[in-house]
């Protein structure tokens, strides 16, 4: 028997901006499956910063919505490529 395909996009559940107003909103899209050079992991914690904001607001011009703002993120990683090799993780 073949293996089973693997999945090539997964949902994501994410807090949107969905104009410039400012106001964000639940917000679920489709992104490609992890390949074997991804860390996936849990988003637990996500800063929004002044950067964020502009983009926002669209004060640099450009920007495209729905908008997924924030990068300073912690959380838990919930699976590891094979090839990955760095960091070093420990259990």
């Amino acid at each position: 028997m073949a293996p089973a395909a693997a999945a090539t996009e997964v949902e994501v559940d994410a807090w949107a901006a969905r104009d410039t107003s400012g106001h964000l909103s639940p917000f679920t899209f489709s992104r490609r499956a992890s390949r074997p050079g991804d860390v996936k992991f849990k988003v637990l914690f996500c800063g929004v910063c002044h950067s964020d904001l502009h983009q926002i607001h669209n004060d640099w011009g450009g920007s495209i919505y729905p908008m997924v703002p924030g990068h300073e993120m912690v959380g838990e990683v919930t699976e590891v490529g094979s090839d990955v090799i760095w960091p070093a993780l420990s259990t």
